[in-house]
């Protein structure tokens, strides 16, 4: 039973089909909690501007009194009224728009951490093929040593190598499987990250045909930190609309009804309320403080595109030294795989060179090998960070 339990999971794995970073990044933004969460913050934002800006409930008043004429019996006295405060003229427009204006800005921020996210998702994808990449390059050159290594075996067995070659060949066949071993864990690990960041739940094999492919610089479609600009100048026409609130002089009025039993009289009145903002210095104040805070935040923003400018110019000259890096390593990569090594696989069949000569020549192909690869990681890891800086998801 236990066998067939096993081999039912290995068909199923065997017929899973690969995701792509595209199916992933589908999946992620159902099931991601970010995304879930812009909604659920677009919903609050909105109920809290409603909230805020919501007619004044109406007030009612009631009070009462014994009263004891001069002549006649003692009785009973009341008064009872009701009034309601409006909004005036267009203030309250106005404050609905600065909230409005506020809360799409906070929103544009949110839409930032999700191409973030995106490109972390992306970078993460193409770390983990490239560990994979990796894992099979290293794998493959143990095959290579192992098949040399029983072959060299019979010939020690027949006496025509030393010990001393066939111990060589034996500790870098180690060497490879300890190798092999961290491959596998670090393509383990990359993996993990990779499924925990976008929530996918079923660990489907990665596809790896989709890598990006690679180039000296990005193509803009679009300005870069066209969010930024754009949550920027939100929040700069949202204090436009509280200054223009706060410079009226009347921003609401009060109108109330009452009703009066009195002892020989009944009395209907009307009240009309009008505060006189004029004659207090809260809205003036207000209506400064927004003035500056236009000011800090226009500065602000200056120094900010100042420091994003500098931190463009470096990724991007990051990842086009990455870039150069890659192309003259792939140079030397192709020359020794194609030129160098078959020369010296020659000359050890043989007998012209020792072991020590034809291991070191295949480390020297390993090394180029793993050494492009990790090039690779570093100017992907640089191009999404990239992306993520300039607000584009690829």
């Amino acid at each position: 039973m236990k066998l067939l339990s096993t081999l039912l999971v290995s068909a199923s794995i065997m017929i899973a089909q690969p995701i792509t970073i595209e199916q992933i990044l589908e999946q992620t933004k159902v099931q991601h909690p970010l995304y879930q969460a812009k909604e659920q913050t677009r919903l609050s934002l909105e109920a809290q501007s409603r909230a805020n800006y919501a007619s004044k409930p109406l007030e009612l008043s009631l009070s009462g009194a014994q009263a004891t004429p001069d002549e006649g019996a003692t009785t009973l006295e009341y008064s009872v009224g009701v009034s309601k405060t409006f909004a005036f003229g267009d203030t309250r427009t106005l404050g609905l728009s600065a909230d409005r204006l506020t809360n799409e800005a906070q929103l544009l921020q949110k839409e930032k951490a999700l191409i973030a996210l995106s490109n972390r998702i992306q970078n993460l994808y193409h770390q983990s093929c490239l560990d994979k990449e990796n894992r099979l390059l290293i794998e493959a050159s143990l095959q290579t040593y192992r098949t040399l290594y029983k072959k060299k075996k019979k010939a020690y067995k027949y006496q025509e190598i030393s010990k001393k070659e066939l111990l060589q060949l034996q500790m870098q066949m180690r060497t490879l499987k300890q190798k092999a071993h961290s491959s596998r864990a670090s393509e383990k690990i990359s993996q993990e990250r990779l499924y925990d960041l976008s929530t996918i739940t079923e660990h489907l094999p990665l596809s790896c045909q989709d890598i990006t492919a690679l180039s000296p610089s990005i193509i803009l479609d679009d300005t870069p930190f066209v969010l930024s600009q754009a949550a920027f100048n939100k929040e700069l026409s949202a204090l436009g609309k509280l200054e223009k609130k706060y410079n009226r002089s009347i921003d609401n009025i009060n109108i109330g009804a009452s009703y009066d039993d009195e002892i020989d009289t009944k009395r209907v009145g009307v009240r009309f309320a009008v505060p006189l903002s004029f004659t207090s210095e809260k809205n003036e104040q207000n209506h400064l403080a927004i003035m500056h805070q236009k000011a800090l935040k226009k500065q602000q923003q200056k120094n900010w595109m100042m420091e994003q400018t500098s931190s463009k110019k470096q990724l991007a000259g990051e990842l086009e030294n990455a870039y150069n890096a890659i192309i003259m390593i792939e140079e030397n990569h192709t020359l020794y795989k194609e030129t160098l090594m078959p020369l010296i696989e020659k000359s050890f069949k043989y007998g012209e060179s020792s072991s020590l000569e034809y291991i070191l020549g295949r480390q020297e192909l390993l090394a180029l090998s793993q050494e492009l690869i990790q090039t690779k990681k570093t100017y992907y890891k640089t191009l999404f960070t990239l992306y993520s800086l300039i607000e584009m998801e690829k």
